[in-house]
Order: structure tokens, then C-alpha cells, then sequence
């Protein structure tokens, strides 16, 4: 309720007397001055909102083409480069659409002058996110102030009022969420939806989201409940922006629910509404694929069905706007839409000071985010000259590069930068020139020039010494700009590609390390983070770096190939399953590496018997039961997923699995046996002449008992390894004698007299067509031993049937 009414172009007397500074060192002195005058010390704090607000105003909520205070407009005239530089942190310089600079700088300079002040740690973050935010690319110094700052704002917040509570655990998980601290954006998120005891959850209802669909069709949407009435307040306004229609009339503008969901007739809150447009922005952030923005979608409709003030349904449409952009069928709407939201924030249709209430409970994007949005939808519908012009005023002049290539006039802009370096050598057209003319000097210049503080320079340096294979040149320029800077994760992920590359894994582990702490949705990072911690024997680590990198790369082979040897190594069983069944899933060229399924087998033989695999019944396709190495042939294909990838391949040998305490007595009560013979069932299907895959699936039922489906499965696998050629060669006449020893095998054990003809025929067939080239050799005593076996057996069965 503090913004009702006020209005942010109206300026205390004090702010308006500063115009006549001449420098920054002389308003820093005025403002000093008189914030140790009793007046300062009793407005100080009003001075600092007001400043705020103005910044807000011309910066992100709008009006932003309405003319500035006189005297922040005087400041811009004489001080505009100034005030920029003293706001540029880390090395990252403050953009350049900003407007009135000096109100954040002035709110800057004087918030710290009023450190007995009430309100002095909230209003300090608050200047610290709105810092951050206007910045090229965040600032590692602001970062920890903003921490530091929530540390001592959160042990005051439970003797605010509910509504007051949950604002502003809302405006902690934005700076929470903007950092990718999605846990404690979701623990503060937690806290104001307790506050104002409010729960909403994603549920599933038959809807019809045409207007003459004749089936009911399965859509998500939001249940709400309440555990208290809803909280009075003073701003709720009833002020709705304009929707944009959807190119398609038939489409309906929400879901029309045919079923019944709790909370469906209420009409949210803002403050409600504000918790639901957090929830559904961190789960953009913290999960990736389809569904997740098919899920977030769920909430945004429920934010604009009942935004009932302007900032909540600006922030409704504009994220809807994102998502829908992805949609072929809605790409002109989603267009459509931003460019309304963007005219509306310029403009002057609604008042100022209907604008600014709920902003910091918001996750709200400055103008020039919301204009740079546009211009990126613009270029990809092919409006690549009104993207051209649009860059050209936010002055983002990598997109400008990329639009003159398509256009042809990379002269122009290479001229209109010579232009502006005739007026002042600013490190930041220096480095755009360098990426025009692919001249590494300027980089150096404006390394030099900014006194070792322009971080991109030395970004660009070690980036093209990369591409060049100048790996260790690389890793030093790229320090040098974390050094600066250590807020960048990309900058992170570049020193560990190259450090991986030169088999230096404790700096790769190192770097991959802050990278994923500053974006844990890096999955292609978790995935080198693991790959790392391999090389550096740290198993168990990169077993929880792998399952961290595939929550947000699902479909991605080498990732699970990783996941598995890591998994077979440590003995993780249900990660085994899970990984074999999605590389199963996933693989279409029908060859698999039965390594992964002889230790599920072998797992299930330890839940069913506590026994390890050394019975007959249970012997690996061997004779007198040959192991097989679990780990010989995993192999994995390591590292960046686009750069320079590097190939690490895993010979280790598994110990032995260790017998468990439970002993399942009922297999079909059993998750573990049932799921490892739907992947058999699955892996058959896709690779029904796969001998190997067969031999363990026979395993698998003679485990179980079931030796007449076992004996079924052993013909098939013996019938598969008969490949032509194989009396002329070693292995292949080892294999497939194992194959028909283990056949015999299982009809000795299991005492069967069915199909013992078509047995002894099937070994005999084997055992004349290797006498001539193995007869000689042990092998083929076994084999010959095998057959043996089964002739006594058979004769045995005829003379009990001639008894009889």
C-alpha cells in the first residue's frame, strides 16, 4: 500500500536543489551534507523511495518516454557519462538504455549515509536488485550484498503483517530465482503462499480449449485452496490491459472446464495472483522440456483469467507471450501481444502511479529486456530490418552484427563505431570493432584502456585463443576476466573445456563447479562436472553430478551411457534398471551392450535366492559358469555436449554384488523382477537376433524357476549365434559352444523330456561342424561332453516310456 497515490515525477525539494552540480565529486559532497542535517536524517528514507520510484518508472513499469524531474534531467545532460561509470561494478558496465541514472546513483549514495535509518537493509537490497538488474551481466559484489542483505531483513518478517509477510518473501525468492537459487526461491515462494494461506497445485480436468470441439480432451489446470479469507488491500485496483486475440477465432481464449476443480470460481487476489506468477516462474527456470512450460502455461492462464491490476497482468501476458512463442499456431499472437505490452509501457494511457504497487513481489523486465524480446521475435519471423532498427536503439551491437550479415551492410555499422570512437575511446565499441574487423588488438586496447576492468575483452580473447587450440593461452585471459567478474558461468564452462582438454580435471572439476552453482539448469556443465570427478576417482560425487545433468538433458544418450557405467561401478541397482531402460527406449539402431542386463540378472538372482549366481541352474554362458566382465565393455562418450569433446572409456572391473539382507519370497510381488523382465520384453522386440541379449534372458527365467520358458529362450539364443563362417574362427566357435553347453545344461538340471530330439540334434549339428578345426581342443570336450549328457538323459526318458 506505500505506492498509493503517490506520484514519482513529484520530487522533494532536496532532490530538485542538486541539479546544480557540476560533478559527481560535488553531488556526492551536497548529498553528504545534508544527510547529516536533522531534515536528512528524518526524509532520507522518503528521498530514497522517491528516487526509486522515478528509476522504476522511467526504466520498467513506464511511463518510460515521459521527460525526467528537471533535475535528474539536468544531471543527464551534465553527468549522464559520469553517473554511468561510478554505477558500472565488477567490470560490467550499466546498460545502455537506461534512463535517469543518477536517481539510482543519488539513492546509492545517500541509503549509505542512513545506516540508523528503519527501513535501511530493505532499502538497500531493493537499490542493490534494481543495480543488478540494469547491469550488462550481473555483478558478483551486488550478489553478496543482496545475500548478506536478506540475512538481516529475514528475522524481521514475522512481526509484519500476513500480507506485508508475503510480499516480501516474494521479493526474495525474485532475487533468489534471478541468482538461480531455485531452493530458496521455492522455500520463500512456500512462505508467502503460507502466509496468506493460500495453496495452488497443478491438477488434471477434461476441457474443450476449441469452440466447436465435440470431445472432452485431458488439460492441466490449477486448483486453489484457502485455508483463511482472503487478506484486504487497499490496491487492488480492477485495471486490466488489452489481451491479444488469437489469429485462429475458434480457439477458445482459456480452457472451458467440463469438470469439476476445487477453487475454480474464486477470483484471486494480487497477492494470489503474485504467488502464482511466482510459482510458475521458477518452474520455467528450474526445469526444462515441453511439459514444464505446459505445466508453468497452466498457471499463467489462471494469472490472466483473474490479474486485476496492471503490473500482475503485464507480467501474466508478457511471460505467456514467451511461452506461446514457441507454438507455430500462436507465434503472431505471442508477437502481437509484446508489442502491445512494450506500446504500453512507453506510452501514457495508464497513470504513473497505478503502475509501481506489487513491483518488487514481480518478476518484472526492464524495458529494454521486454524491446530486445521483440526484436529477437522479429528476426526469427524474417522482419529482419525492424530487428536491425530495434537493436540499433538498445544498442546491442553483437544482434546489430548478426542483422547487417543477413542484410549485407556490416560497413554501415562499422562506420557509424568509428564515428563514436572519434568522440571517446570507450572499451565497449573497441571490443565490437575487434568482433567487425577479427582484430585481437583492439580487444588489448580496450583491456588497457578500461585499466583492467572491461571483462569482455579479455572474454573475447579467451575465446577466440580456444577456437585457435591455445588451450593454456586461453585459460589465463578468461581468468583474468573471472577475476574482474566471477559471475559468469559461460566464462566458467569455457576454463573447464579447455582444462578437460588439457587433462587438468581439479581446475575443470573446479570451474564446472561455479559454473553450475551459478545455473544448476546447465546440464551439459553437471555432465562435465561428472566426467571430471571420474578422472579424479570421485565415484559417488559424479554419480549425483550425472543424475543432476540428466534432470534437465533427458533425451540425451551419452549422458545415460555415463550414468550407467557410473552406476554399475558403485552397485546403485534401481539406477542400472532406470538407465538401461531409457537407453533401451532411446536406441533404434538395435544393437545393445548386454553388460547392464547380466547384472540386472544377477541382481535378481541375490533378491530371489541371497545367493550369489554360482548354481548350474544359474551359470553365465559359460562352461562350468564363466563370469563375464560387468564393466569391461560400458564405455562412455565424455564431455561438452558442443565443444571440443573428448573421449573417456571405462575398463574397470565391478566387485561382486553384495548379498542383501531381504529375501523376496514372491516374484510377483517383486517391482525390481517385474520391471527387469519388461526391459527383456522391450530389448527382444527391438533386437530379436541379438544372441547375447537372448543367453541372459534365458538366465533370467531359470532364476525365477521357469526352466521350460529358460530352455525356450537358451534354443532361441543358440539358433541366433549359428552365423555362417563361425567353424573358421576362435571366439565365434568359443561363443557358441558356450551357448549349447549352457543349453544342455539347463535340460540336465531341470530333468525335462520334452524337445530332448530336437536338443540333441541342435548340439550334435554344432559339435560335427567344429570336430574338424577345435576337436583337438577343451572347448570342444566340454561341447562334446554336453551332448553326452543329453543323449543319456534322452535314452533315459525312452527307456522310463517303454516301462511304463
Amino acid at each position: 500500500a506505500e505506492y498509493m497515490g503517490r506520484e514519482p515525477s513529484i520530487m522533494h525539494p532536496f532532490v530538485n536543489s542538486l541539479g546544480t552540480c557540476q560533478d559527481v565529486n560535488a553531488l556526492q559532497q551536497t548529498i553528504s551534507s545534508w544527510a547529516q542535517l536533522e531534515e536528512g536524517k528524518r526524509e532520507g528514507s522518503e528521498v530514497v523511495r522517491q528516487l526509486i520510484d522515478v528509476y522504476l518508472s522511467k526504466n520498467f513499469v513506464g511511463p518510460t518516454d515521459e521527460a525526467l524531474p528537471e533535475a535528474l534531467a539536468q544531471h543527464e545532460q551534465q553527468l549522464g557519462d559520469s553517473c554511468r561509470s561510478e554505477l558500472s561494478v565488477d567490470g560490467e558496465e550499466i546498460n545502455v538504455s537506461v534512463n535517469g541514472p543518477s536517481a539510482l546513483l543519488i539513492a546509492k549514495y545517500l541509503i549509505h549515509l542512513l545506516r540508523e535509518c528503519e527501513d535501511y537493509h530493505l532499502l538497500q537490497f531493493r537499490i542493490d536488485f534494481i543495480h543488478q538488474q540494469s547491469l550488462e551481466s550481473p555483478s558478483s559484489s551486488l550478489q553478496k550484498g543482496l545475500f548478506d542483505a536478506i540475512t538481516a531483513i529475514e528475522p524481521k518478517i514475522a512481526s509484519l503483517p500476513p500480507l506485508q509477510q508475503c510480499l516480501l518473501q516474494l521479493e526474495i525468492a525474485n532475487v533468489c530465482s534471478f541468482h538461480h537459487r531455485h531452493t530458496a526461491a521455492q522455500y520463500h515462494i512456500g512462505l508467502a503462499a503460507a502466509a496468506i494461506g493460500l495453496t495452488v497445485e497443478l491438477s488434471g480436468v477434461m476441457t474443450r480449449n476449441m469452440r466447436y470441439q465435440q470431445e472432452d480432451r485431458a488439460n492441466l489446470v490449477l486448483e486453489v485452496r484457502r485455508s483463511q479469507p482472503p487478506l484486504p488491500s487497499e490496491i487492488e485496483t480492477q485495471f486490466r490491459l488489452h489481451e491479444t486475440e488469437v489469429t485462429d477465432p475458434d480457439i477458445l481464449p482459456f480452457p472451458e472446464v467440463r469438470g469439476t476443480v476445487a477453487g475454480q470460481e474464486l477470483q484471486l487476489t494480487a497477492a494470489e495472483v503474485c504467488v502464482t506468477i511466482a510459482k510458475a516462474t521458477l518452474w520455467i527456470a528450474s526445469r526444462t522440456g515441453e511439459l514444464s512450460q505446459q505445466e508453468a502455461a497452466a498457471y499463467f492462464d489462471r494469472a490472466r483469467r483473474d490479474a486485476n491490476h496492471f503490473l500482475t497482468h503485464l507480467v501474466a501476458l508478457e511471460s505467456t507471450s514467451k511461452l506461446r512463442f514457441s507454438r507455430s499456431k500462436f507465434r503472431e499472437n505471442a508477437f502481437s501481444q509484446l508489442e502491445s505490452l512494450v506500446s504500453v509501457v512507453r506510452g501514457k494511457t495508464v497513470e504513473a502511479k497505478l503502475r509501481l504497487p506489487f513491483f518488487h513481489a514481480l518478476p518484472v523486465l526492464p524495458i529494454w529486456k521486454l524491446k530486445s524480446r521483440l526484436a529477437v521475435m522479429m528476426q526469427r519471423m524474417g522482419m529482419v530490418k525492424s530487428a536491425l532498427d530495434l537493436h540499433l536503439e538498445l544498442q546491442q551491437w553483437s544482434d546489430v552484427i548478426d542483422c547487417c550479415l543477413v542484410l549485407g551492410r556490416l560497413s554501415q555499422v562499422e562506420q557509424l563505431i568509428l564515428e563514436r570512437l572519434e568522440k571517446n575511446r570507450e572499451p565497449r565499441f573497441l571490443v565490437i570493432l575487434g568482433d567487425i574487423r577479427k582484430d585481437e588488438n583492439l580487444y588489448h586496447e580496450a583491456w588497457e584502456i578500461s585499466n583492467h576492468r572491461y571483462a569482455d575483452a579479455k572474454r573475447r580473447l579467451g575465446r577466440n585463443a580456444i577456437h585457435r587450440g591455445e588451450l593454456a593461452v586461453g585459460i589465463g585471459h578468461l581468468e583474468d576476466a573471472l577475476r574482474v567478474n566471477s559471475l559468469h558461468s559461460n566464462t566458467w564452462f569455457r576454463v573447464g573445456s579447455a582444462a578437460t582438454q588439457l587433462q587438468l580435471f581439479e581446475k575443470a572439476a573446479n570451474a564446472y563447479t561455479e559454473c553450475v552453482l551459478q545455473d544448476p539448469t546447465n546440464g551439459q556443465a553437471w555432465n562435465n562436472l561428472a566426467a571430471s570427478l571420474l578422472e579424479l576417482g570421485k565415484q559417488k560425487e559424479a554419480h549425483r553430478a550425472f543424475k543432476q545433468a540428466l534432470r534437465y538433458i533427458r533425451d540425451h544418450e551419452k549422458i545415460w551411457q555415463n550414468y550407467l557405467v557410473v552406476s554399475v561401478r558403485l552397485r546403485e541397482y534401481p539406477d542400472i534398471l532406470l538407465a538401461t531402460e531409457r537407453l533401451v527406449a532411446m536406441n533404434n539402431n538395435k544393437e545393445f551392450d548386454v553388460t547392464a542386463l547380466t547384472v540386472l540378472v544377477d541382481v535378481v538372482n541375490i533378491r530371489i535366492s541371497k545367493t550369489p549366481s554360482d548354481s548350474n541352474a544359474t551359470a553365465t554362458n559359460g562352461e562350468e559358469g564363466d563370469a563375464i566382465d560387468t564393466a569391461e565393455s560400458l564405455t562412455s562418450l565424455f564431455g561438452e555436449l558442443d565443444l571440443d569433446p573428448s573421449e573417456l572409456v571405462v575398463t574397470e572391473t565391478v566387485p561382486e554384488p553384495a548379498v542383501e539382507e531381504v529375501v523376496v519370497k514372491s516374484v510377483r510381488d517383486d517391482w525390481f523382477v517385474k520391471r527387469v523382465l519388461a526391459l527383456f520384453g522391450q530389448v527382444t522386440a527391438k533386437s530379436a537376433t541379438n544372441s547375447h541379449v537372448y543367453a541372459e534372458y534365458a538366465r533370467l527365467y531359470a532364476i525365477l524357476g521357469n526352466f521350460e520358458k529358460a530352455i525356450d529362450l537358451q534354443m532361441r539364443c543358440c539358433r541366433n549365434a549359428d552365423k555362417r563362417g563361425w567353424e573358421s574362427k576362435q571366439d565365434e566357435f568359443e561363443w557358441i559352444a558356450n551357448t549349447h553347453i549352457n543349453l544342455a545344461k539347463l535340460v540336465v538340471d531341470s530333468g525335462t523330456s520334452q524337445n530332448l530330439f530336437s536338443i540333441r540334434s541342435l548340439i550334435r549339428s554344432v559339435a560335427k561342424r567344429a570336430e574338424d578345426n577345435f576337436g583337438t581342443t577343451e572347448k570342444f570336450q566340454a561341447l562334446q561332453r554336453a551332448l553326452d549328457n543329453v543323449v543319456a538323459l534322452e535314452n533315459a526318458a525312452k527307456t522310463s516310456a517303454t516301462t511304463q
